[in-house]
């Protein structure tokens, strides 16, 4: 059984967040690996309807 067999209809959040390590660099290769690792688990395990989105925002 797949995830999507039960709810088609749903839509899989996907997100990912920039640590602030990582912030020196910009949106950095961080983001970048996070949602390629996040879209392969999620497609592979047969989640449907994937939404990615991501933060850079640091605590003041």
């Amino acid at each position: 059984m797949t995830a999507n067999t039960n709810y088609p209809d749903n839509i899989t959040a996907l997100y990912a967040r920039l640590s602030q390590e990582d912030a020196l660099d910009g949106e950095s290769n961080s983001i970048a690996n996070q949602k390629k690792i996040l879209m392969k688990f999620a497609t592979d395990s047969g989640f449907p309807n994937l939404t990615f989105s991501s933060t850079t925002v640091f605590p003041g």
